[in-house]
């Protein structure tokens, strides 16, 4: 698997463990809320692990799109003898 496509799944899977947090929680209200305590603390303590599980895996998933990017940009500035590229943030920074 190249290296797009593990960043790829990888967003996925965070993406997956943050919606599956937010559904148990809503789940954990109404369960809680009908008096179905069992399945209202169990459903808690799924979301309470996935939000944990969310919050570590974001920031290392961030640090290595934001390191990929620098990396391209890098890249495409010494192919252009040295100019800036024009890339995204590149256009944002201009914009600023």
């Amino acid at each position: 698997m190249s290296g797009e496509w593990k960043l790829i799944l990888d967003g996925f899977v965070i993406a997956a463990s943050g919606a599956a947090a937010s559904m148990l929680y809503i789940v954990s209200a109404s369960a809680g809320y009908v008096g179905k305590f069992t399945v209202a603390f169990s459903s808690l303590a799924v979301a309470a692990a996935l939000t944990v599980a969310f919050f570590r895996w974001l920031q290392p998933y961030l640090n290595a799109l934001d390191a990929r990017e620098a990396a391209s940009t890098a890249k495409a500035a010494v192919e252009n003898d040295g100019a800036p590229a024009n890339t995204a943030s590149t256009q944002r920074a201009q914009q600023d």
